[in-house]
């Protein structure tokens, strides 16, 4: 178990073999399907392809330094957060892999962060956890905003 708070950057196609606590393989439930449809091998949040351009005031990316120092910013101090590249091949990226696919496969723009989490259950990790959210969101707004990144 993780004993910091990390926003991870990519989610992989393939690499499903564990089955989940109901016993639903990863891979006839995910990657299957994923490899039938031809989908990217790794995804990441972005701006979708080929879209027509259309004003916006959010545009989404994959976390970066910079997020990472902005997040840091608005954290509690003595916030351990992180940037992460492995999510596992369980359930936690097989979900974010999801969720990109769904939107890749729309034609929408990739706004999906993965967040984990100490597995405390103390109420001041609780309350710290809520505080650490609330940054992480303020984060995501500000590395998003067009203002401070205009083009991809």
């Amino acid at each position: 178990m993780r004993n910091y708070y990390s926003v991870e950057t990519q989610a992989h196609r393939d690499g499903y073999l564990m089955s989940d606590i109901k016993g639903r393989s990863g891979y006839e439930d995910g990657e299957k399907l994923w490899r039938e449809l031809d989908l990217p091998l790794v995804l990441r949040a972005g701006p979708s392809e080929g879209r027509a351009s259309e004003k916006k005031n959010l545009s989404p990316r994959p976390p970066d330094e910079d997020f990472l120092a902005a997040w840091k910013t608005f954290c509690p101090s003595e916030t351990d957060a992180r940037i992460s590249t492995d999510a596992g091949r369980y359930l936690c990226e097989f979900i974010l892999y999801t969720s990109l696919a769904l939107a890749y496969q729309a034609g929408e723009d990739r706004n999906v962060t993965f967040f984990h989490v100490p597995a405390s259950c103390l109420d001041e990790d609780i309350e710290t956890g809520k505080e650490v959210a609330v940054a992480l969101i303020k984060a995501l707004v500000t590395s998003w905003s067009e203002q401070q990144h205009s083009a991809f």
